[in-house]
């Protein structure tokens, strides 16, 4: 082998090695773009903070927002953050008919859900949605370090909400 050849044949030649870092970083963009991590203006997390799409996020936000709406009702109270805990979630009552079936001297009554449509336009008939209950809340806002304040605002929640005292925190906000 010649001298020429042993400085260039080398595993580790500066060319070679600025091919590799080239693929590897043309590689982890395509994984970033294939993603949807590069060319967004905001993340996912962003995006479903400002617009949520699923309906447990969109009843809870509405719910904070009605008690925030609320609790700056109240005398001394200002700036208010609520956050809310749901239990479980939404429940559907679809509509039932009943049969009741009489076979050898016994009768079974066999329940199904009453449909609409046909094919694959066939639905089951939703009566009511109920809203999962909440049962926690916790606030931070100015004067909500006032004994005072504290005790009205978990009254008012309490009876609004149905919920305990002890599921209720309230706290002043920072400067």
């Amino acid at each position: 082998m010649g001298e020429k050849q042993k400085k260039e044949g080398g595993l580790f030649h500066p060319r070679r090695a600025w091919l590799l870092l080239l693929g590897a970083a043309v590689g982890v963009l395509l994984i970033l773009i294939g993603n949807g991590h590069v060319f967004s203006n905001e993340s996912r997390q962003t995006r479903e903070e400002i617009e949520p799409t699923d309906p447990l996020l969109v009843y809870a936000a509405q719910t904070e927002q009605k008690i925030a709406t609320l609790c700056t009702q109240v005398w001394g109270v200002s700036e208010v953050q609520v956050v809310v805990t749901l239990e479980g979630d939404f429940t559907y009552v679809y509509a039932t008919e009943n049969e009741t079936v009489q076979k050898d001297g016994v009768s079974e009554t066999h329940v199904s859900y009453v449909t609409v449509g046909s094919g694959a336009n066939e639905q089951t008939v939703l009566l009511t949605r109920i809203y999962p209950r909440v049962s926690g809340i916790g606030i931070v806002c100015r004067g909500g370090g006032d004994a005072r304040i504290r005790r009205e605002l978990i009254a008012l929640l309490e009876a609004a909400y149905g919920i305990s005292s002890n599921h209720i925190y309230i706290t002043e906000a920072k400067e």
